[in-house]
This record gives structure tokens, C-alpha cells and sequence, in this order.
């Protein structure tokens, strides 16, 4: 009888790995890149501050050029036990980062006027530190008995944005200093027969939105410092 169960489970498990080869074994980091680059037209925006032309903005963060984002798949757990069987697995998409620099960018020139007119006259530096620009597509299953929790979700990249600010008047440097936004993105679940293309394009338009909204809170922040 153990014998026969023990035969049962592993049939359930194999058929259960099958079914997650089926549902994402399409996904390599090869086709996530390509994917993602079709939704930015394959070309790396340049930084555009004509509608803040007293401000200038770069980053401190490593480039990638020419590419547009940089994937991999990784294993972080995988437990096979006899009655017990858990895995993780994640395609991590690291994007570049002047896409995220470019959102800020166009955020920031919404509120151009407002900032122009705190600055009268004076310049400002700004140089991102760190800025969210990844995400990954994650598989998390527990198999007990035969009885399994699946979990297929988008999770973002919760890193804060870091940026440092310079004020400069007649060359010289009379303010500076360092303002920290709290991400507020969250998970993403995969809906039922949901392809992972329709669920990194729904992330991809959650990421543009979350940039946007960290960057009120920092201009938010830093017209308090003007």
C-alpha cells in the first residue's frame, strides 16, 4: 500500500511538473528580452530636460547600452522529498536603467512650471542613485501528498528611489542633499489562462505608473528644499 502511494505521488508530481513546462517552459530569458524590447521599439530613450532646461539629470547607476533589458532564470529553492516537494522559480528581467531614468524625466517635466518657478534663476543637479528597474515572473509550488498550492505571479522590484540634489548658483553649490522615495508597487497574480506576454505587459504599465508616482512624491519632497 506505502509502496503503491509513494507510485501515485510521483506520478502526481511528474504530471504536475509537466503542467509547468507547458505553462511557462516557452519562457526562456532569451524570449522575455526580445519581448521587452518590442514594447520600448527596440531603441533606449535619450534624457530630454527641454522643458526643465535649468535642471539636469544623470545617474549614478551602471548603463547597459545598447540593450534593453538583461534576463536570467533562477532556481532559489527546489526541495524533492518523499511526501513533500516545494520549488521557486524566477525569470528576472533587469531593465535598463535609463528607461527608468526616462520616466522620471517625463514625470518631472510635468511639473516643470512649479519647479522653474522655485528655482528663479538657479540650477539644479539632480543624480539617481537607485530607481526600481526589474522585475521578475515567478513559480512558487508546494506539493503535500497530493494536494498542490501553486502560486504564478509578477513581482516587481520593490527598491526605493534615491536621488541627490545640488542647487547651484553663480557656479557655486549653495545646497545639497538626498531625498529617498518608498516604493509602494505590489505583486502581481497571473489570472486564470493568462500568458506570460499579457502579464509583462500589464507589469511594464505598472512600472511606467509607479516611476510617475514616485516622482510627484520626490519633486513633492524636494520643493520643500528650493
Amino acid at each position: 500500500m506505502i509502496a503503491k502511494l509513494k507510485r501515485m505521488h510521483r506520478l502526481f508530481v511528474s504530471i504536475s511538473i509537466v503542467g509547468l513546462f507547458l505553462f511557462s517552459g516557452c519562457l526562456t530569458p532569451r524570449h522575455m528580452d526580445a519581448y521587452v524590447s518590442d514594447q520600448f521599439n527596440g531603441q533606449v530613450p535619450k534624457i530630454d530636460t527641454k522643458r526643465t532646461p535649468d535642471v539636469s539629470v544623470s545617474t549614478s547607476l551602471p548603463i547597459i547600452p545598447p540593450d534593453i533589458s538583461s534576463s536570467e532564470r533562477k532556481t532559489l529553492q527546489f526541495i524533492p522529498l518523499i511526501v513533500y516537494w516545494h520549488w521557486d522559480y524566477r525569470h528576472i528581467c533587469t531593465l535598463n536603467p535609463m528607461l527608468s531614468i526616462n520616466d522620471f524625466v517625463k514625470s518631472l517635466s510635468t511639473q516643470a512650471r512649479t519647479i522653474n518657478a522655485k528655482l528663479n534663476g538657479r540650477k539644479l543637479e539632480l543624480v539617481v542613485e537607485e530607481i526600481p528597474r526589474s522585475f521578475a515572473f515567478v513559480d512558487k509550488t508546494n506539493i503535500i501528498l497530493f494536494i498542490q498550492l501553486t502560486k504564478f505571479y509578477v513581482e516587481p522590484d520593490f527598491r526605493d528611489l534615491v536621488v541627490t540634489y545640488k542647487i547651484i548658483e553663480n557656479n557655486s553649490a549653495i545646497k545639497s542633499g538626498k531625498i529617498t522615495i518608498k516604493s509602494t508597487a505590489n505583486n502581481q497574480r497571473i489570472r486564470f489562462a493568462q500568458g506570460w506576454k499579457s502579464s509583462i505587459s500589464e507589469q511594464l504599465g505598472a512600472y511606467h505608473a509607479n516611476i510617475g508616482t514616485m516622482t510627484k512624491d520626490f519633486v513633492s519632497d524636494l520643493l520643500q528644499e528650493l
